[in-house]
C-alpha cells in the first residue's frame, strides 16, 4: 500500500455523452478493482487499517453513497491481501472475489477465491495451494462461470494461464500458455459469450515484457478450442495491454510503450485491428 494514498479515485463515463464524472472514496486508502451491476458500483481496496474493505456505492441526484460491506474474515487473513478484483453475481446476489497475498517477509502465497453473500457474510473459500501465484484479471459470463488470467507456481519462469471456475466451486485450466516468462495482460468474453479472447506476453525477459512478444489468442468458451492465435513482434516496447471487442471491427487494442526501465511512456496508442491481428486503417 501507499502510505501517501489519501484516497480511491473512481470515474464515471455518460455512455451516451461521454461526460465523465470523477469521485473520491476517502474510505479506501488504495483502490484495487471496481465491478458495477444495474446502477450500483461495488469497490475494493485497502481500507484505513490497511486490510481488504469493499464498498457498495449507490448514487442519489448523481451524488454517490457509500457503505461498507463488513466481510466475513479474520483480519490476520485480510491483511495478507495485496491486490484483489472484485465481481458481483446477480444471479446468485454473491460477492466474488479473487486475491492476491503476501506475508509479512514479502513471500508470495497462493492466491484465494472468497465468495460472500450481499452483506458480507464468508459463503466459500477456495486457496489455489501452490498452483496459482497471481490473478491479474477476470471476467463473469451469464451462467456464473468466471474466467481468470493468473501466473503459475510451476517453475522459475511464470506461466501464464486462464482458469475456469464453475459455479459449483471446481476450477480447471482452460488455457496454458507453455512459452517461458509469459503472463496475461487482459481477457473478454464476446456480446453472444461463444468465445473469449485474450491478450499477454511471452518470452519476457521480465514482469514489464522487455525482450517478449504481445500475443492475443481466441478460444471456445465451452470446449476451449483455439479459434486463432496472433503474436505481435515488439517495437520500441510495445505491449497490447488491453482491448474491446467490437463487432464491427474485431477489437480495438490499447498498445503502451515503455521505457528501457519498464515506466509507461504516454500516450498510449489505440488501434482497430481484425481478430487476426491486421490493423484497420481510418
Amino acid at each position: 500500500m501507499n502510505e501517501k494514498s489519501e484516497s480511491g479515485l473512481v470515474l464515471v463515463a455518460d455512455s451516451k455523452n461521454g461526460h465523465i464524472e470523477s469521485f473520491k472514496i476517502p474510505e479506501l486508502l488504495g483502490l484495487f478493482s471496481i465491478s458495477s451491476f444495474g446502477s450500483n458500483i461495488l469497490a475494493t481496496g485497502f481500507g484505513s487499517a490497511g486490510s481488504l474493505t469493499v464498498l457498495k456505492i449507490s448514487f442519489e441526484n448523481d451524488h454517490p453513497i457509500f457503505s461498507l460491506v463488513p466481510l466475513e474474515l479474520p483480519l490476520a487473513e485480510s491483511n495478507l491481501v495485496n491486490h484483489a478484483l472484485c465481481l458481483y453475481d446477480t444471479e446468485c446476489e454473491k460477492i466474488i472475489l479473487l486475491c492476491n497475498r503476501q506475508n509479512e517477509n514479502g513471500e508470495v502465497l497462493s492466491s484465494v477465491l472468497y465468495k460472500f453473500s450481499y452483506d458480507g457474510k464468508l459463503i466459500s473459500k477456495e486457496d489455489f495451494v501452490q498452483s496459482i501465484k497471481s490473478v491479474s484479471c477476470v471476467v463473469l459470463n451469464n451462467s456464473g462461470e468466471v474466467f481468470a488470467g493468473a501466473e503459475t507456481f510451476e517453475s522459475e519462469n511464470t506461466s501464464a494461464v486462464i482458469i475456469k471456475l464453475l459455479p459449483n466451486e471446481s476450477w480447471n485450466y482452460f488455457y496454458r500458455n507453455e512459452n517461458p516468462s509469459s503472463f496475461i495482460t487482459s481477457l473478454c468474453l464476446s456480446e453472444s459469450e461463444d468465445f473469449i479472447a485474450v491478450s499477454g506476453v511471452q518470452n519476457a525477459s521480465d514482469s514489464y515484457g522487455h525482450g517478449g512478444k504481445s500475443f492475443f489468442v481466441g478460444m471456445d468458451s465451452n470446449s476451449a478450442e483455439q479459434l486463432w492465435f496472433t503474436e505481435y513482434e515488439k517495437k520500441q516496447n510495445m505491449l497490447l495491454t488491453n482491448f474491446s471487442l467490437l463487432s464491427e471491427y474485431g477489437f480495438a487494442g490499447i498498445f503502451c510503450y515503455t521505457d528501457e526501465n519498464g515506466v509507461i511512456k504516454s500516450p498510449s496508442a489505440l488501434k482497430r485491428m481484425t481478430l487476426n491481428g491486421s490493423v484497420l486503417k481510418k
